[in-house]
């Protein structure tokens, strides 16, 4: 009896522990009977990539198989790998130990969140996946009223409203001193390919079908920048493809070429005023900024957007500009570096002839200087006579009378303390 039970035990198939291989002789069981709600369930994946753990079988091997099982709808790369390590490290716990992802979290969801971001945040989450680039791009409301862009060589910065964000080389590190104090609280995104990103985000802002700006301002950062640095907007605005709403357009970069490709891309309907800092070139050469020419000069005055609108803001447009140029506008207003008796003749000369010309809207025009202003230009000798009686504190009017005109005059308002003059137009 002891022989059977000593035979038996011997011929018996007792499997090891320290064996997995031992534990299970097919490498997988046949599915073809296996109903499909236990096949989809996701324990049971989880189950086989713990068996396979446990019989040594190579990640990528096991990968291949399972994936031809389950079908990789059921099972992606980064779950499978998820398991994979985590089973590896000895956690055989079935419960998913993930914090959940914010791309993956339901749509109702990602909407109440959306809602509550600020329109910086809004921008950078469009960067997280191509789900969620879709999801904010599809929605139709977009609170933006004001859009600034300024250029450096290793950063573009972009203020929506009144929210910061600024993309940057990687080798960018943000200015600590009191002239930069505004970045500190500026969302940062860091790439070696900048340039795109930022051009990405403005053309997602300026095709939403929905955008009314109150102002849209573009200007080099700090002092001049190459034209190089500018020629990814030139490429963005082209692309548009749409005339962009906007009341009042600021343009602080140099040359004909920028100014007139962003006039060119807003509604003449609705913009209403245009400052221009653009007319000077920068010192040096190196800049390889292209100059007024009169073509470009004539092609600037010819856009609908420079006929319509009722406000021009510049500075020095007068070596450029004819009078007949200005006189579309209601109001004028100009700032030079300094006024000299030439500047105040041809001022003078300029009003003269925007304010007789019959077919001119313009009403008024002022003058300011970003020197000390010499009073005595102002003179009788050029053709001003004082008006005491009008002139309180340091205030000056003054009145220039137009040659064979009697139907009107140009009353002249000076204001020291700002070093201002208001030009108007008056019947007698």
């Amino acid at each position: 009896m002891s022989n059977q039970l000593s035979t038996g035990t011997n011929n018996a198939s007792v499997p090891s522990r320290n064996s997995p291989a031992e534990l299970s002789t097919p490498q997988h069981a046949p599915f073809t009977t296996t109903p499909d709600v236990l096949l989809n369930h996701p324990m049971t994946i989880r189950s086989f990539i713990l068996h396979d753990i446990l019989l040594d079988k190579p990640i990528e091997k096991s990968f291949f198989e399972l994936s031809g099982i389950f079908g990789s709808s059921r099972l992606s790369y980064s779950d499978f790998m998820y398991w994979y390590n985590k089973f590896s490290r000895g956690n055989f716990g079935m419960e998913d130990e993930r914090r959940p992802e914010f791309s993956t979290l339901p749509v109702h969801i990602i909407e109440r969140i959306v809602e509550k971001l600020e329109l910086k945040e809004i921008m950078i989450l469009r960067n997280v996946s191509k789900s969620l680039r879709n999801f904010v791009d599809q929605r139709d409301e977009f609170p933006c009223k004001s859009i600034e862009i300024g250029c450096d060589s290793n950063y573009i910065r972009c203020q929506f409203n009144k929210e910061e964000v600024i993309y940057a080389s990687t080798s960018w590190r943000m200015p600590i001193d009191y002239d930069h104090y505004e970045y500190g609280h500026a969302k940062v995104m860091r790439s070696v390919d900048y340039q795109k990103i930022a051009c990405d985000q403005l053309r997602y802002v300026l095709m939403k079908p929905k955008l009314q700006l109150n102002r849209l301002y573009i200007r080099c950062e700090y002092g001049s920048v190459e034209f190089s640095e500018l020629e990814c907007f030139e490429t963005l605005f082209n692309s548009i493809g749409r005339m962009i709403v906007a009341k009042k357009v600021i343009i602080e970069v140099h040359g004909p070429a920028m100014t007139i490709n962003v006039l060119s891309i807003l509604d003449p309907v609705t913009l209403s005023c245009i400052e221009l800092n653009c007319f000077k070139r920068p010192d040096g050469s190196e800049y390889d900024y292209e100059i007024w020419s009169t073509e470009k000069i004539n092609q600037l005055t010819s856009l609908d957007q420079w006929k319509q609108a009722s406000e021009l803001i510049a500075k020095d447009p007068f070596d450029f500009c004819e009078p007949e140029h200005f006189s579309q506008f209601g109001s004028l207003r100009f700032t030079f570096d300094i006024i000299d008796r030439e500047k105040i003749l041809k001022l003078r000369n300029v009003s003269k002839n925007m304010f007789s010309n019959p077919r001119s809207s313009l009403t008024s025009c002022s003058v300011q200087t970003e020197s000390k202003f010499d009073r005595s230009v102002l003179s009788s000798r050029n053709g001003f006579v004082l008006q005491r009686h009008r002139s309180f504190a340091d205030d000056v009017t003054l009145h220039y009378d137009f040659p064979n005109v009697d139907g009107c005059y140009l009353e002249v308002h000076y204001y020291p303390k700002h070093d201002e003059i208001t030009i108007q137009k008056l019947w007698r």
